[in-house]
């Protein structure tokens, strides 16, 4: 006896098997969860380094010399962006790296 034919052939979907991988997680539904996740990982990492580093340099009493004076915003830098890479100071302002000072 010959087997029936199937009778939902088109209308049935196709049975296979989906690999949902990170990508498609991080691009689907929960996009931005998982992207707030990942950022606030991240900035977790970023500041246990930063502090590891500056208690390491702490411990062994490292004098920091030669760092320049945060510059004082006049009139005419307040509506300049600043240009190059800036560092930030000790007490937690901006400001110009060591070979930018010498050329301005």
């Amino acid at each position: 006896m010959p087997k029936r034919g199937c009778t939902f052939a088109d209308a049935a979907p196709l049975q296979l098997k989906v690999r949902v991988g990170q990508r498609e997680l991080s691009r689907g539904v929960c996009a931005e969860r998982y992207s707030r996740e990942i950022f606030e990982k991240t900035k977790q990492l970023l500041f246990r380094g930063a502090q590891a580093c500056m208690d390491h340099v702490w411990e062994e009493s490292c004098a920091i010399v030669d760092l320049p004076e945060s510059p004082k915003p006049g009139p005419t830098e307040a509506l300049r962006a600043p240009r190059g890479q800036m560092l930030i100071g000790p007490d937690g302002r901006l400001t110009r790296s060591q070979a930018q000072a010498c050329e301005a």
